[in-house]
């Protein structure tokens, strides 16, 4: 029994990211496949998120500074998600984060709230960060590592219009950051608008 315990206990190490407790991205990659090679969770959204402003908080702070910053995000993201949805610790100061059974519409928002809840911390907490997220959609027959890519790509282009908001490819492959292409199942598409969200207008100006 004291074996087993360790055993599971190594395991389950091997599968955290210690800094924050969340799924690191072998946990990740084995559950991403796994959803993606089943349709219990149609439809799945897959958003992956990155930190505006944290190499700042590196370079002007700590990198003390900068893995708290990264532990109150990760918990910022958890309790403002839904009990079902999955957060995990890419690498460095990106997140993914995987919506099963979530249209567009319902993940942009799931993500809305994930984004303002970060944008509102305080700042002697957040150091002022803010989230860039790009949402896509898995389409049939697609793998884990293309639907990344693309959800890559739309970060990119939150990023490119200035951050704290979410950029979504709700209808097909990326061309210039626009949705075109391949067109998602109808269940990918309920609720989804076909241009890009910021969730923070209207809510005020964070630093």
């Amino acid at each position: 029994e004291r074996l087993s315990a360790e055993h599971g206990a190594i395991t389950q190490q091997a599968m955290q990211d210690p800094l924050t407790g969340l799924p690191n991205r072998r946990a990740l990659d084995e559950r991403l496949r796994a959803l993606a090679t089943s349709t219990s969770s149609d439809p799945l959204s897959v958003a992956l998120t990155d930190l505006d402003g944290f190499k700042d908080v590196n370079d002007q702070h700590s990198h003390a500074e900068g893995d708290a910053v990264l532990r109150v995000v990760a918990s910022t993201l958890r309790d403002a998600l839904r009990a079902d949805d999955i957060v995990a610790r890419y690498g460095g100061d990106e997140f993914v984060i995987l919506l099963p059974k979530a249209p567009m519409g319902a993940a942009t928002q799931a993500l809305t709230r994930a984004v303002k809840a970060v944008a509102s911390l305080p700042r002697h907490l957040s150091h002022g960060v803010t989230l860039s997220v790009g949402l896509v959609c898995l389409r049939a027959q697609e793998s884990a590592e293309e639907v990344l890519s693309r959800a890559d790509a739309a970060m990119y282009q939150a990023k490119r219009r200035g951050g704290n908001q979410i950029a979504s490819s709700p209808s097909g492959q990326e061309n210039h950051g626009d949705a075109a292409g391949q067109r998602q199942s109808p269940a990918c598409e309920r609720g989804a608008t076909h241009s890009r969200t910021d969730p923070t207008a209207g809510a005020g100006d964070h630093p």
